[in-house]
């Protein structure tokens, strides 16, 4: 089922998931410099995303 939605609350959606994006690429660059390692980087960055969603029952 879709629900209806204005286009200011696409609109608001659109820029919230990039600023999400744009956060997100700003803490794997800064934890890439830190870890000296990109791997790690990626992997510590998906941690501190995805495990708090989880773990409060998102999925």
């Amino acid at each position: 089922m879709i629900l209806p939605a204005s286009a200011l609350t696409e609109i608001r959606a659109v820029a919230g998931t990039a600023a999400l994006l744009a956060v997100a690429a700003v803490l794997a660059l800064a934890l890439g410099a830190l870890l000296r390692s990109s791997a790690g980087a990626v992997t510590a960055v998906i941690a501190v995303i995805v495990l708090p969603y989880l773990s409060a029952g998102g999925a």
